[in-house]
């Protein structure tokens, strides 16, 4: 995915959760801002466990972003 595509969603104030799936079929769900983290560039997206660990997402294998309603 275009890093452009992305920037709406990692910017936008107030956060409003979101999710994105891979090339795998993984999704991750973005539900608070403490979940996110990014490179500058927004080629990497840093998410954050509850638990504790993290997983790094190359822009380039996300295949689809959605828009979630906040709970």
């Amino acid at each position: 995915m275009k890093t452009q595509e992305l920037q709406p969603f990692v910017d936008r104030t107030p956060f409003r959760r979101f999710s994105v799936r891979l090339l795998n079929g993984k999704l991750y769900q973005f539900a608070k801002p403490k979940d996110l983290g990014a490179t500058k560039d927004l080629n990497t997206l840093i998410y954050f466990s509850d638990h504790g660990g993290l997983v790094l997402i190359d822009a380039e294998h996300i295949v689809e972003v959605i828009d979630e309603p906040n709970q």
